[in-house]
């Protein structure tokens, strides 16, 4: 599942929300787009893809 800024424009509660989500489905791949590069956000992935940073 393709999850594009899923978080962006929403207030806290709700991106927590949505994350909980992401993260809890287990059973498929999933790939998240995000400008979030907080160490403890992108530590919860079991890879990180950066594209385009020089």
């Amino acid at each position: 599942m393709i999850f594009d800024e899923p978080t962006t424009g929403l207030d806290p509660e709700n991106a927590h929300l949505i994350n909980e989500f992401i993260f809890s489905q287990t059973d498929m791949t999933r790939i998240v787009i995000s400008h979030d590069w907080s160490q403890d956000y992108l530590g919860r992935f079991d890879e990180v893809v950066t594209v385009g940073q020089a």
